[in-house]
């Protein structure tokens, strides 16, 4: 997603889910791919479910933080 191919990373990132749907590094990581995409409020679901799978994810509590203002 540093190369801003967001489309091709959200494959990336659903793909991972799928493979391993309990990882929550996978779905904070497509929250940042939506954000990025300004789509905050599928950002703010897949924040949601990266901290129901593990509470303390750093990137999906920061994002989560980030992300409040706006919605």
């Amino acid at each position: 997603y540093y190369m801003r191919n967001f489309d091709e990373t959200e494959k990336a990132w659903l793909k991972a889910i799928e493979i391993k749907p309990d990882d929550s590094v996978a779905y904070a990581n497509m929250a940042f791919v939506y954000k990025a995409k300004k789509d905050l409020k599928k950002a703010m679901e897949y924040v949601n479910k990266a901290l129901a799978l593990d509470p303390v994810n750093s990137t999906a509590l920061q994002l989560k933080k980030n992300m409040a203002p706006g919605l």
